[in-house]
C-alpha cells in the first residue's frame, strides 16, 4: 500500500505495475482503480504504508 498525491489530493491505495502503467487499487470494491502513466506529473508516490495504528 502506498500514499499517493494525485492533483494535490492524498490517497491510500494498493500499488501495482501493469503493462507500463501504474494501477492504484482501492480497498473498497465499489470504487474504480486509478490507472496512470508513470511519467504523469500530476501524481507522486509519497510513501509506503508500513503499519496501521488503531485505538481499541
Amino acid at each position: 500500500m502506498v500514499i499517493a498525491l494525485i492533483e494535490d489530493e492524498a490517497t491510500v491505495k494498493r500499488f501495482y505495475r501493469d503493462k507500463g502503467k501504474i494501477k492504484l487499487q482501492p480497498e473498497n470494491d465499489a470504487m474504480e482503480p486509478i490507472i496512470v502513466d508513470p511519467t504523469d506529473k500530476n501524481i507522486m508516490i509519497i510513501g509506503k504504508v508500513e503499519g496501521v495504528i488503531r485505538k481499541v
